[in-house]
């Protein structure tokens, strides 16, 4: 997820504020968008609506997703985790 969008979403979960100076149509993008988010520790969450529904998926920021990719494709250990441990 881009990073304005992302502190955007974090902003209004946390104490229900938009970014300044945005109009009315993207206030009501971020506050529709927040109906399935969540925060938890300070960190974005997506609802899983599909399989778990008690187990809410970590939103991934652009910035941490090449490290995540090099770390699942170049680490020693990755391979261990299999098909399905790998995507989640």
């Amino acid at each position: 997820m881009d990073l304005t969008t992302y502190y955007n979403l974090q902003r209004y979960l946390d104490n229900k504020t938009y970014p300044v100076g945005s109009t009315l149509e993207e206030q009501r993008k971020i506050h529709n968008q927040a109906k399935h988010f969540l925060q938890i520790d300070g960190i974005l969450y997506k609802i899983n609506r599909r399989k778990e529904p008690t187990t809410p998926l970590r939103v991934i920021k652009e910035n941490e997703m090449e490290a995540i990719l090099i770390n699942l494709h170049s680490s020693s250990l990755s391979g261990h985790f299999g098909y399905e441990g790998t995507y989640q």
